[in-house]
């Protein structure tokens, strides 16, 4: 589930006096501006083979992405996974979902011999955040959960052009339930801090 970031130069996100960071995501842009002001922006389209020879090229001296694509696909590629308190990942980044009709009897049967119930439990709990709080892929929030002896630890963050919000709870393994609290947790920080979500 977690961010990565990819270095030209092999140089920290974190303290790079000058450089160009490669991403469309506003999630991403806003972490990246509340990390290090220093860095200039620049939107990054395309698979993710072209995204790593775009940097590779030249055109940026970092690119953030997933985790999960890298891992995928097998690249071999140095890289710095990102703390989720520092960019928490988007709901559901890195879990893989097969749609199938509701009706289809057989395919139901074939798909549960591999589905992992943690991950179902935290996708849910992950969409009902952002459910709550009305954010959408565009939004810059990061909500990540993992589900552990039938409790559910969840951070939650989002960022406005000069802040960072960010709330954790641990919860009992109702998803819903647990994706609500956390929703509202966040609400409250924000509104202590003076902006309202």
């Amino acid at each position: 589930p977690f961010d990565i970031v990819i270095s030209r130069n092999n140089k920290s996100i974190y303290s790079a006096d000058e450089g160009t960071v490669g991403s469309s995501s506003v999630r991403r842009q806003k972490f990246t501006h509340f990390v290090n002001p220093n860095l200039q922006i620049s939107s990054l389209r395309g698979n993710l083979d072209t995204r790593i020879s775009k940097l590779f090229n030249g055109s940026y001296d970092f690119i953030i992405v997933a985790e999960a694509g890298i891992e995928r696909l097998k690249l071999n590629v140095k890289y710095e996974r990102l703390n989720p308190v520092d960019l928490t990942p988007a709901a559901n980044q890195g879990i893989i979902a097969v749609v199938a009709r509701k009706d289809n009897k057989e395919i139901k049967k074939v798909l549960e011999n591999f589905n992992s119930e943690d991950s179902r439990i935290e996708s849910i709990a992950e969409r009902e955040v952002g459910n709550i709080l009305g954010a959408g892929c565009n939004s810059p929030l990061g909500v990540f959960f993992r589900h552990i002896d039938n409790k559910l630890e969840g951070i939650a963050t989002i960022y406005t052009n000069k802040s960072k919000f960010t709330a954790t709870i641990v919860a009992e393994d109702d998803p819903k339930k647990a994706g609500d609290e956390l929703a509202r947790r966040l609400k409250e920080i924000s509104k202590e801090e003076g902006n309202f979500l």
